[in-house]
């Protein structure tokens, strides 16, 4: 065993993806351990069991040939069940003090760079009858709070996926804001089916959604005007259009100074109607035209324009795709890759787009088409979705009939598109060769 080569042993484990087999290999023989290593302990996963926190925190105490080779850590919390099955709190208590001791261990990865957490399933409601966090939450904020408190030195990559948007002392705490100064990149996706799954009256639905825009509009502000190195930063709104009569705050006035890679999904753009009943900075075009300095990638996935009822009964829109796309063209002048894409896969919103440019010639060959044959024979380009405010409390919707002016929105995002692929490729051919 000892004349294979490292070549040949790599060649060997590229059959191997189990963690467990890997494991195993590692006693074949010195020359298979130090290949192996790397390879089985490169990427750790944890769940929200108590043998897999303490399995994690028994890893913590190997020797530094294994912590070392720990680039990235990453945790998914199970589906949790309905709070009327009175889960035991003492195991609750149990498993997250487990995780909380194991977070907070990070710091004995020396090289760890990327922290992926998880909070998957249904977590039916932010608080039990008694108005305390449900176990869930808390598990959370337990584990934020431990990677913060012990804050691993080379840690550069957080992302948080299917968080509760609910506010927390933590966001204002100064270990916190510390664990994000050190991050390079920043994914945060929120999720809001824990009010929408469950039965909560009108009034409780209030409450929820003052929370969330209490979320958005204070606690994402203590986390982006601390993140102050990044140069990726990723948000995901998971808000459903049609379920709450509410949208998150960006904060206009945060700059991110080393900011090249901007991912926005699911965000609304509001008209200054809309802006103005907020009574506070709501302004997502004007948060990324704050970073036109530095901002080379953008990606805008499912993102709409939003609208107010009274707008779209006087038939002006001030804001419309092709305004805003105008702007992007016209500022963004460092910008050399933008994406611009709707919920559906890129073969459906291709087959949908054809669909709708069929649409529009057929009825520019009509002489003078009624207004309701326009109704019925009107598909917009998938990629350009608008919503609407409704007047009678039944929240936001998506708007399906034709605007005046949007015709322009295709040919502005052309243009944009055109200007960013001319840029980048100016910017390669003056680029020497080894750079």
């Amino acid at each position: 065993m000892q004349g294979i080569s490292v070549e040949i042993i790599q060649l060997i484990l590229e059959g191997f993806s189990d963690v467990s087999e890997l494991i195993k290999l590692r006693l074949v023989s010195k020359t298979f351990k130090s290949v192996v290593t790397p390879r089985a302990f490169h990427a750790v996963s944890v769940t929200e069991s108590l043998k897999s926190a303490k399995a994690l925190s028994l890893l913590q105490t190997c020797d530094e040939s294994i912590t070392s080779v720990v680039r990235q850590v990453s945790f998914r919390g199970k589906r949790s069940r309905r709070v009327t099955e009175a889960i035991a709190q003492s195991t609750d208590q149990a498993r997250r003090d487990a995780l909380r001791a194991a977070f907070g261990g990070l710091s004995k990865f020396t090289n760890l760079q990327s922290v992926q957490l998880t909070f998957d399933g249904s977590y039916d409601i932010a608080a039990d009858e008694s108005g305390s966090s449900t176990h869930l939450l808390l598990v959370q904020f337990d584990i934020l709070g431990a990677i913060s408190s012990h804050l691993p030195s080379s840690l550069n990559s957080l992302t948080v996926t299917e968080m509760v948007p609910l506010p927390h002392e933590l966001y204002t705490q100064t270990e916190f804001h510390n664990l994000l100064r050190s991050l390079k990149s920043l994914n945060l996706s929120v999720r809001y089916d824990f009010i929408s799954q469950n039965d909560i009256t009108r009034g409780e639905n209030r409450v929820f959604e003052f929370e969330l825009d209490t979320f958005w509009h204070r606690s994402m502000s203590h986390i982006l005007s601390n993140a102050t190195s990044l140069n990726s930063l990723t948000l995901y709104d998971g808000r459903e259009g049609e379920e709450l009569a509410w949208f998150a705050w960006m904060p206009e006035t945060t700059r991110l100074t080393h900011l090249t890679s901007l991912h926005l999904h699911d965000f609304v753009f509001p008209t200054p109607v809309m802006t103005s009943m907020t009574h506070e900075i709501y302004n997502v075009l004007g948060f990324i035209l704050l970073h036109k300095a530095t901002l080379t990638h953008l990606v805008l996935n499912g993102c709409s324009i939003l609208m107010d009822a009274d707008e779209l009964k006087s038939r002006c829109i001030p804001l419309l795709w092709h305004v805003v796309l105008r702007r992007l063209t016209d500022e963004l002048t460092e910008l050399e890759d933008f994406v611009f894409t709707s919920f559906t896969n890129e073969e459906e919103e291709a087959t949908e787009a054809t669909a709708a440019a069929a649409a529009v010639e057929a009825a520019d060959k009509s002489s003078s088409p009624s207004l309701e044959n326009e109704k019925k024979t009107y598909k917009r380009d998938p990629r350009f979705l608008y919503q609407y405010m409704t007047r009678g409390g039944e929240g936001i919707k998506y708007y399906d009939e034709a605007l005046p002016g949007e015709e322009r929105d295709v040919g502005a995002l052309e243009d944009l598109l055109a200007t960013v692929e001319a840029r980048r490729a100016s910017r390669t051919i003056l680029t020497p060769k080894g750079n």
